[in-house]
């Protein structure tokens, strides 16, 4: 599937797509999370500063709009990958296992690894996909079957290097098992890695979330130090605190759609450094 990442605006049906590649459909409650949270925090956030209705129920429509177009993509996006490694993942140690003995082929173990019970959702229909373009073929065919079948999977790097080795076992009728084990071994160190990574990020988003506390306890002070009418007054109806206001405000919508991209982002084989905020 490409659409994720490249295509700006995505119906719910489409979304509900990748999330059923893997077997886990889109659940009403996350549609009213993803919508409705985003509303109120963006209603309350431009309210607390100028005690405009109107101008916060603007801002609540568009933080809805925003919850529509991008977080429930990025969640999708993140779930259909965290799907797809962990089948990635048991398919390599799977065929790594059945290469051991002998008496196994690359296209026997292609077929036990691709029956129902091992293999599940898009990775499995990629499985099939790729026994019914091996059958029958010759050389240049088979290469070019595997290589269709890896270059969908193109960032996983060490998997990659597994179908590479899995090419070469095929057509010289042997593998060098010990090299599969070693890649093996590396693919699981790469899921392991990007597990704790996952883990450590849930930690940075609490961190953040108390960052939201910040600017509250300022409005808090300035209120408490003026009073309500003198907060209206100087700052919530002035022209200067509109401008305050309004380069908070675009610099939290900044910061806060940096931190979705990079907890959506749970690629550690691509070298991409996490930056605390």
């Amino acid at each position: 599937m490409n659409l994720l990442g490249k295509k700006i605006v995505m119906t719910i049906d489409q979304i509900n797509a990748y999330r059923t590649a893997y077997g886990n459909p889109l659940m009403k409650k996350e549609i009213f999370t993803a919508l409705v949270i985003p509303f109120i925090v963006c209603f309350f956030s431009i309210f607390i500063l100028n005690y405009y209705w109107w101008l916060a129920l603007i801002g609540g429509i568009l933080g809805a709009i925003y919850g529509y177009l991008v977080l429930m993509k990025i969640s999708a996006e993140r779930i259909y990958h965290q799907n797809a490694i962990i089948q990635r993942n048991r398919f390599v140690n799977n065929m790594t296992q059945l290469l051991i003995n002998q008496g196994e082929t690359v296209v026997s173990s292609l077929e036990w690894c691709a029956q129902g019970i091992v293999a599940k959702g898009e990775f499995k229909e990629d499985l099939d996909r790729l026994l019914f373009d091996l059958m029958d073929a010759d050389t240049e065919q088979v290469k070019e079957a595997f290589k269709k079948f890896s270059t969908k999977y193109k960032n996983d790097f060490v998997f990659c290097l597994f179908i590479d080795n899995l090419v070469t076992a095929h057509l010289e009728g042997r593998s060098d098992i010990e090299k599969i084990k070693e890649l093996k071994s590396w693919h699981n160190e790469v899921l392991e890695q990007r597990n704790i990574f996952i883990k450590n990020k849930v930690g940075y988003k609490g961190q953040y979330k108390i960052t939201h506390i910040y600017p509250l306890i300022v409005v808090g002070i300035l209120t408490f130090a003026t009073g309500y009418k003198g907060f209206l007054k100087y700052y919530a109806h002035n022209p200067i605190g509109w401008v305050c206001s309004a380069v908070f405000l675009i610099l939290a919508a900044y910061f806060f759609h940096s931190f979705q991209k990079k907890l959506a982002d749970d690629e550690v084989m691509e070298m991409k450094i996490w930056k605390r905020i």
